[in-house]
C-alpha cells in the first residue's frame, strides 16, 4: 500500500511539473524541449 501511494504521489508532482513546464514554454516550444531532450538522450 506504500508503494501505490508513493508511486501516485510521483505522477502527481510530474504532471504538476509538466503542467507547469507547458504554461512557462507554451505547446511548441515544450514540444521543441522534449524533442531536444530526446536526441541528447539518444546521442549520449
Amino acid at each position: 500500500m506504500g508503494r501505490a501511494v508513493l508511486a501516485r504521489a510521483k505522477k502527481l508532482v510530474a504532471n504538476k511539473h509538466e503542467a507547469r513546464l507547458i504554461e512557462v514554454l507554451g505547446p511548441s516550444n515544450h514540444a521543441a524541449l522534449l524533442e531536444m531532450l530526446a536526441k541528447l538522450a539518444r546521442e549520449y
